[in-house]
């Protein structure tokens, strides 16, 4: 590999003129092909059979919500006589709901 290399390499240093006209006649032609069909692009990529695709369809579906928006209900529950009411109970909570937001 490394001869054909530098074989390629001793033909375009003897016939620079050549190569850089070839050069110009391929940029010529991909310009030219470009300009007839144009340029388009899309982001709409299917992929199936993917696990993960399939449950957050099945997400959309059930749910009738987007999957990459989840939403969790948190509970809380008091063995104390007052409940979750006492300051003490509030602060905690607070606190709880600081640490969830932040991850």
């Amino acid at each position: 590999m490394a001869n054909l290399l530098y074989k390629l390499g001793q033909t375009f240093a003897k016939h620079k003129w050549k190569t850089i006209i070839s050069w110009f006649v391929v940029l010529g032609i991909i310009v030219a092909v470009l300009a007839i069909k144009g340029i388009n692009f899309t982001d709409d990529i299917k992929m199936s059979g993917l696990k993960s695709l399939d449950t957050s369809n099945k997400i959309e579906e059930e749910f009738k919500q987007d999957s990459q928006k989840g939403s969790i209900r948190v509970v809380f529950k008091s063995d104390e006589e007052k409940g979750i009411v006492t300051p003490e109970s509030q602060a905690a909570i607070t606190k709880v709901l600081a640490e969830i937001k932040k991850k």
